[in-house]
């Protein structure tokens, strides 16, 4: 939320403050054993808009793939992640790039899913 909360091109979109839409809800996820992929809707004065990040276990470690937000009029936005040299995050599903060459086997990690730090707003029915 932190990247998303901080990108100028989603606060052009959305405005201050941006924040998750469900109170409680938590994200859906999806884990597989080297990979994790958070969807979550998120607000803010100008309009709601989805986002999704995708990590995988890299060399023992979590490392964000890709973070994007998708706006209520299927715009995309792809936002830089942490350690990749300002440079845009991959595209998702399918590229030759996110392919496994034959020679690499998946690790048996036992490192844990990376942290999903979301602040909740509170209830407004309460």
């Amino acid at each position: 939320m932190q990247a998303i909360q901080q990108s100028a091109e989603v606060d052009r979109a959305l405005g201050q403050p941006i924040t998750p839409v469900r109170w409680g809800v938590p994200p859906s996820t999806r884990l597989e054993t080297d990979e994790q992929d958070v969807r979550w809707e998120i607000e803010g004065p100008q309009g709601k808009a989805k986002a999704h990040v995708h990590a995988r276990m890299q060399q023992g470690q979590w490392a964000t793939d890709a973070l994007e937000v998708t706006l209520t009029n299927g715009q995309r936005l792809m936002l830089s992640v942490g350690g990749d040299n300002g440079s845009e995050a991959p595209v998702f599903g399918g590229s030759k790039a996110e392919e496994k060459k034959p020679e690499e086997k998946k690790s048996e990690s036992k490192a844990p899913p990376p942290e999903i730090n979301m602040p909740v707003p509170p209830d407004p029915g309460k």
